[in-house]
């Protein structure tokens, strides 16, 4: 087992003492650890993204302050979330792992998820040169997810309570994005009264 595993286990191993956040500091992980700073920041940006279902609020300074908060979310706000996540140019990589956080989180099939990582394989984008299969697997993906998420909501698959908590969790992530963490917080804080 590798640092990056080791520290990751831990931090989940808090997270789940206190309850889903789980307030850090950077130079205190790295002197537990034996390892630098910088191998806990790559480890929060690859194992706790919003991609992955984490809000990371972040101070520079004072030894680095982190909050991790993980975010519950039902299956329709965990596509939505993907697909605000995806970007302009995604690879291959990434791509196999949004697909298994969707699929981890229930809201895509194992067929599904099949499906959508042959359609956006290097091997199905082979006519396209290159250095714009990032682009064009970023376009089909969102793609495949809005169109899903559209025809269950049209379905009659989400109640007013889900679409309100859509909506207040893109807000959250909005705040975070804009480093308003004290928006974040407030609205994370109406999203776990109504998951109550």
């Amino acid at each position: 087992m590798g640092i990056s595993d080791i520290i990751a286990g831990f931090i989940n191993e808090v997270l789940g003492e206190m309850g889903g956040t789980a307030e850090l500091q950077r130079i205190e992980l790295a002197n537990k650890f034996n390892c630098v700073p910088s191998q806990i920041n790559y480890v929060i940006a690859t194992r706790f993204s919003p991609e992955h279902g984490y809000i990371v609020e972040s101070r520079r300074g004072g030894g680095g302050f982190i909050r991790i908060t993980r975010v519950a979310m039902e299956p329709e706000m965990l596509t939505m979330h993907t697909v605000n996540a995806i970007g302009d140019m995604i690879d291959v990589n990434t791509t196999a792992a949004l697909i298994a956080n969707l699929h981890k989180g229930g809201a895509i099939s194992d067929t599904e998820a099949r499906l959508m990582l042959s359609a956006i394989s290097n091997n199905a984008l082979r006519p396209v040169q290159p250095e714009g299969r990032n682009l064009l697997r970023a376009s089909i993906l969102k793609q495949m997810l809005i169109n899903k998420n559209y025809a269950e909501i049209h379905a009659g698959g989400v109640d007013d309570d889900m679409r309100q908590r859509r909506e207040l969790y893109m807000q959250m992530r909005t705040a975070a994005d804009n480093e308003d963490f004290e928006k974040a917080a407030e609205i994370r804080d109406k999203i776990k009264e109504m998951e109550q």
